[in-house]
């Protein structure tokens, strides 16, 4: 799909979810051509800074049982996941906060990172986002400079599951 010159209104309208996660939920991968660590730290710069409105976050810190886990995994984890992490986007309309899951790894060459992204309203209940989950990742890639022609949706975003099996 191509978003070139699309105002991000229009990119929501095209990938409203109903509740494929239980609630309104997006999942993308994109390719990047720089290698994970380099994407990594231009990632979690751009959620500490909010962005061009203020309206991402980055999460860190430990949970609520003290546990603080690295972004950065060991090698040898499933899926050769190099790093995983958290933010937030809060709407601009309503103001709801919607949660952000991040996975980086290299892609099929070695020469650059497949990232996984994965946005969820925030708020229960959330059967329609009205786009606004696919909205928030595609402004997301494209503020950081990458290219949102890459942004490939993989489950929610308004696609049919298919094939689903018991």
């Amino acid at each position: 799909e191509v978003y070139e010159g699309c105002s991000p209104r229009f990119i929501s309208k095209t990938r409203k979810d109903f509740g494929s996660c239980g609630n309104a939920c997006c999942a993308v991968d994109l390719a990047v051509p720089k290698p994970p660590t380099e994407v990594y730290e231009e990632m979690r710069r751009f959620l500490e800074s909010g962005g061009a409105d203020n309206s991402y976050g980055y999460v860190n810190g430990p949970d609520a049982s003290g546990n603080d886990p690295s972004d950065m995994l060991p090698d040898g984890v499933p899926n050769d996941n190099k790093y995983i992490f958290q933010g937030t986007h809060k709407t601009s309309k309503y103001g709801y906060v919607d949660v952000l899951n991040f996975a980086i790894r290299n892609d099929e060459k070695g020469t650059g990172s497949i990232v996984r992204m994965f946005s969820s309203s925030g708020v229960h209940g959330a059967l329609g986002d009205n786009g606004q989950n696919f909205k928030s990742l595609v402004v997301l890639t494209e503020e950081i400079g990458y290219d949102k022609k890459k942004v490939v949706p993989i489950y929610g975003c308004g696609k049919r599951a298919k094939n689903l099996t018991k």
